[in-house]
Order: structure tokens, then C-alpha cells, then sequence
């Protein structure tokens, strides 16, 4: 039985993983059922679909920073998460030429969707493309 308690364990750490589940607790059955399982239920607990974070920092040569970020945790239902943020940096620092940005746009598709792999197991695949030669 341990090893399934493992698996079932495991399991809930990857649909924590996805993001918008805050808190997931699970509920083993203690007799089997008609076909011979155990019957497993799952309860889940959403986060805020939307989330507005701010965020600022000081350095002697560099000087401040400030930032704000906006996300959806769950863009078309299925866990997919927007984060979008945006960053003014060098703000008065002794070893900077002048102010700067930073703006970021990331878009995240949880691979529990596309896969039969747990979330934990999932590693980014390097897109392969192909430039045609010009022979001249």
C-alpha cells in the first residue's frame, strides 16, 4: 500500500504544481467498491483566478528599481497561466548611464494536457527548425 500512497501523493503535488489550486487534500476510501477499487476523492481549493503583484529594490551604484506584475492563473480553464510585468530600473544610481525598463510577456501551458508524464516530469523540449540553403 505504500507505494500507492506514494503515487497518490505524488500526484497531488503535480496538480499543485499546475497553479491554480491552492490547497488540495485527498480522501482514501476504506472498502473497496462494486468493481474493486478504492474510491479516491480529491477536493480542491482555487487560488484567485487573477493576482497584481508590486515590487521595488535600491542599490548604492545602481540605484532603485520598480515593478509590477499581473497574472491569470488560468487563462482558458485548463491551468494555461498569463504573467505579465514591467520594470523601471537605474533610478538615480552612482554607476548608471540612465533609466531603464524591463517588460516581460510569458504564457505557460501546464504539459499535463499534452503528456501521460507528470507535471514534475516534464522538461522543456529545444524547438528544431530548418533554414533552406540558398545553393548561389
Amino acid at each position: 500500500m505504500y507505494k500507492r500512497q506514494s503515487a497518490i501523493e505524488a500526484a497531488r503535488r503535480d496538480l499543485l504544481g499546475l497553479g491554480p489550486f491552492g490547497a488540495i487534500s485527498i480522501q482514501v476510501g476504506t472498502a473497496l467498491d462494486p468493481t474493486g477499487g478504492v474510491p479516491i476523492t480529491f477536493t480542491f481549493r482555487e487560488r484567485l483566478r487573477h493576482a497584481v503583484g508590486v515590487n521595488s529594490a535600491y542599490s548604492t551604484d545602481l540605484g532603485g528599481s520598480a515593478g509590477v506584475t499581473w497574472s491569470d492563473r488560468n487563462v482558458f480553464g485548463n491551468a494555461e497561466q498569463l504573467n505579465i510585468a514591467a520594470s523601471v530600473i537605474n533610478l538615480g544610481g552612482s554607476a548608471t548611464t540612465g533609466v531603464g525598463y524591463d517588460t516581460s510577456v510569458k504564457f505557460t501551458i501546464p504539459c499535463l494536457l499534452y503528456t501521460s508524464r507528470p507535471a514534475s516530469r516534464c522538461r522543456p523540449r529545444a524547438a528544431r527548425t530548418r533554414v533552406p540553403v540558398d545553393p548561389r
